[in-house]
C-alpha cells in the first residue's frame, strides 16, 4: 500500500497555529536564549576575572601599605642621629647605662603605637657596648655568618624583609632589618631588627576577600603568610599541586589546592613580596551555571507564556470553527436545517452564515424530493396491485374447483382451495399491512400446495410465539423467501429439503428466520445479494421483500442472507414491533 504523504494542512488548525508560533517566535527565542547563555557565561567569567584582579591589586596595595608603615617605623630609628651616635660611641671609659635608658625609652615610645611589632633588636659590632639580651646584642661571629645579617649588610641601609619563623608558642613572625649606620658601613655595622607578628599582615589580605584564599610569598616563593599556618615557611610549589606555570604578575593559571581545582593569580608588591590569589574554579562554575539557569528560566517562562497565549487565541479561533465542524458532521448524519449562530463579521462568521443558508435550503430540497419519492412509490404499489384482477381469479379458481369435485379428484380440489385462500389473503382488497398471524396463514396455504407437489422431499417446521401474532407486517414477506429456498435449495440426490421458520422477539424489533439445509450459496454471491438489498435494488423475490420493508419502515429494517455453499442457507427478516390497528 502506498503511504500517504504528510501535508502540513492535514494538521488541525490548533496545531498549525502552534507550529507556526514555534517557527516564528519560540524557536528563535530558544536560539537567542542559547546565544545569551553563552554570552552570559563569557560575561560572568570576565567579571569574575576582573573582580579577581581587582581584589588581588587591592590586597597587594594593602600589603605594600603595611610594609611601608613598618619601613617608616624603622626609619624613625634609622634617621635618629642621636641613636646612631650613641651606638657608635666608645664606652670604654663611660657608663653605657645611659645608652640603654635612652634606647629603651625611645624605642618603647615607638613600639607603643605598633602592637604588631613584638620587639626591636639592635645588633652592634661596637666592642665597648655590652649586650643586655633584650634590646642590644653584640654581633659575634655566629650572627655575622647568618643569611639575614648578610642580606641586611648588602642592602646598605635599605629595609630588608625576612621570611617567617615559627616559635615555640605557635606564633609565626617575620622580620624587618636594616643598617643604622648611614655614614660609615665599614668600621661599625649596627643593625636594627624588628620582629613582627604574621597574623597582622594576614588580616590585611583576608579582609580584601574572605571567601577565597590568599597567600604572601617572598622572593623565593616561600610562604610568608597564609590562612593555613602549617603552610607558612613552605614553598608555594610544594603546596599547590599540578601547578602549570610560574608566578607571573597578572597571569592566570590552574592548580590543585586542598583537593580543589583553583584559579591562581599573583602580583608582586613594591618590596619584592608577592600576593597569591586562589579562587575556587567550582565556585566560578557554579556562578556561571547560576547565571545560565537564570537565562534559561527566563527563556522557558517566555516560551510558556507564549504557548499559553497561543492556546488562548487558538481556543477562541478553533472553538468557533469546531462549532461549525460539528454542525457539518450532524448534516452528514442526516440532520438538516440547522443554523449556526456565530458572532463576528470575520471570515468564520461569514462562513457560518453561508452554512446556515445552505443547510436550510438543503433541508427544503430533501423534504420536497422525499414527498415526491413517496408519491411515486405509492403509485407504483397501487399499479402493481391493480395489475391483478381478483374477481376474475376467484371465478376461475371456483370453476376449476367445481370440475375437480365432479370428477372426484379431491387433491385438485384441495390445491385449488389453498390457492384461492392464498390469493384471497395476499390480495386482501389492496391492503398492504397484515398481522403476523395472517402472514403465517398465507404461508401455510402456499406450503399446502408445495407439499402436494413435492411430497416427502419437502419438510417444513414453524416456531411462531402466539403473543407475536397480532403484530403487523407487510404482506408476502415469508412466501418469496420460502419459494426461493425451495427453488434454489432442492438437492438433485433426492434427499428431503428441510425448512425451519422461526419468529423471535428481539426487544425493540422482531426477527423472522428462514433456514434450510439446501445447496447453499457461494460467499461472493452472498455478499453481492446483501449489498443489493442494502441499497434497495429493484427486482423480484428477496430483493422485492427487502425493498418493500425499507420503503415501509426505513433503512434499519430489511433482509440479510447467511450461507455456506453446499451446506445451508439462512435468511433473516427484521421487522419493527408495531401492533396492528384493529378496524
Amino acid at each position: 500500500m502506498k503511504r500517504k504523504k504528510f501535508k502540513f494542512c492535514d494538521l488541525p488548525i490548533k496545531w498549525q497555529f502552534f507550529v507556526g508560533l514555534l517557527s516564528v517566535s519560540v524557536i528563535p527565542m530558544l536560539v537567542f536564549g542559547m546565544y545569551m547563555a553563552m554570552k552570559t557565561r563569557e560575561t560572568f567569567l570576565e567579571e569574575s576575572y576582573r573582580q579577581m584582579e581587582e581584589n588581588l591589586a587591592q590586597a597587594t596595595q594593602n600589603v605594600d601599605m603595611v610594609m611601608e608603615k613598618y619601613v617608616n617605623t624603622s626609619s624613625l630609628i634609622y634617621m635618629n642621629k642621636e641613636v646612631q651616635s650613641l651606638i657608635a660611641m666608645d664606652f670604654s671609659d663611660y657608663n653605657y647605662e645611659d645608652l640603654y635608658y635612652y634606647l629603651k625609652q625611645f624605642i618603647g615610645e615607638i613600639g607603643s603605637v605598633h602592637d604588631e611589632v613584638e620587639n626591636f633588636s639592635i645588633y652592634t659590632t661596637n666592642e665597648t657596648v655590652a649586650s643586655d639580651g633584650k634590646l642590644i646584642f653584640r654581633t659575634d661571629g655566629d650572627i655575622a655568618s647568618e643569611d639575614w645579617y648578610k642580606k641586611t649588610v648588602q642592602a646598605k641601609g635599605q629595609a630588608v624583609f625576612l621570611s617567617t619563623e615559627k616559635e615555640a608558642n605557635g606564633q609565626n613572625y617575620f622580620y624587618l632589618s636594616r643598617l643604622l649606620d648611614c655614614y660609615n658601613f665599614e668600621d661599625i655595622c649596627n643593625v636594627l631588627r624588628m620582629k613582627i607578628n604574621e597574623k597582622y599582615i594576614f588580616r590585611v589580605i583576608s579582609e580584601t576577600d574572605s571567601q577565597n584564599k590568599m597567600m604572601i610569598l617572598d622572593q623565593e616563593n616561600r610562604i610568608i603568610s597564609s590562612g593555613n599556618k602549617e603552610e607558612i615557611g613552605r614553598k608555594a610549589e610544594d603546596v599547590l599541586e599540578k601547578y602549570n606555570g610560574k608566578f607571573r604578575d597578572g597571569q592566570r593559571n590552574t592548580a590543585q589546592y586542598q583537593g580543589q581545582s583553583m584559579l591562581v593569580s599573583s602580583l608582586e608588591g613594591n618590596w619584592g613580596w608577592k600576593v597569591l590569589y586562589l579562587v575556587s574554579a567550582e565556585e566560578i562554575d557554579q556562578g556561571v551555571l547560576s547565571r545560565i539557569r537564570d537565562v534559561i528560566l527566563f527563556g522557558l517562562v517566555s516560551v510558556v507564556i507564549s504557548l499559553l497565549l497561543a492556546n488562548g487565541i487558538s481556543k477562541v479561533l478553533t472553538g468557533r470553527i469546531k462549532l461549525l465542524i460539528e454542525a457539518v458532521k450532524r448534516m452528514q448524519q442526516g440532520v438538516f436545517g440547522e443554523q449556526v449562530n456565530l458572532e463576528g463579521k470575520d471570515e468564520i462568521g461569514e462562513l457560518a452564515k453561508a452554512f446556515s443558508r445552505m443547510s436550510v435550503k438543503v433541508d427544503f430540497l430533501i423534504k420536497e424530493n422525499y414527498k415526491k419519492e413517496i408519491l411515486r412509490k405509492s403509485a407504483e404499489l397501487n399499479m402493481l396491485q391493480e395489475q391483478i384482477n381478483p374477481h376474475f381469479l376467484y371465478n376461475a379458481l371456483s370453476s376449476v374447483s367445481v370440475l375437480a369435485i365432479r370428477n372426484g379428484n379431491k387433491e385438485i380440489w384441495h390445491m385449488v382451495q389453498n390457492l384461492a385462500e392464498f390469493y384471497r389473503i395476499s390480495l386482501n382488497k389492496g391492503k398492504n399491512i397484515l398481522t403476523v398471524g395472517e402472514e403465517i396463514n398465507l404461508l401455510k396455504s402456499y406450503l399446502s400446495i408445495q407439499e402436494i407437489r413435492f411430497g416427502e422431499k419437502l419438510k417444513v417446521c414453524m416456531h411462531v410465539p402466539g403473543e407475536l401474532m397480532h403484530y403487523e407486517t407487510i404482506k408476502l414477506i415469508l412466501q418469496p423467501v420460502v419459494e426461493n429456498a425451495i427453488h434454489h435449495g432442492m438437492r438433485d440426490d433426492g434427499s428431503a429439503l428441510e425448512i425451519t421458520i422461526c419468529l423471535e422477539d428481539r426487544g425493540d424489533f422482531m426477527e423472522f428466520t428462514v433456514e434450510d439445509n439446501g445447496t447453499g450459496i457461494g460467499e461472493e454471491k452472498v455478499q453481492e445479494l446483501n449489498c443489493q438489498m442494502r441499497h434497495g435494488a429493484e427486482g423480484y423475490g428477496l430483493k422485492n421483500v427487502a425493498a418493500r420493508l425499507q420503503m415501509q419502515y426505513g433503512e434499519k429494517y430489511g433482509v440479510k442472507i447467511y450461507s455456506e455453499e453446499g451446506e445451508w442457507t439462512r435468511v433473516t427478516i427484521k421487522l419493527p414491533k408495531n401492533e396492528k390497528a384493529m378496524c
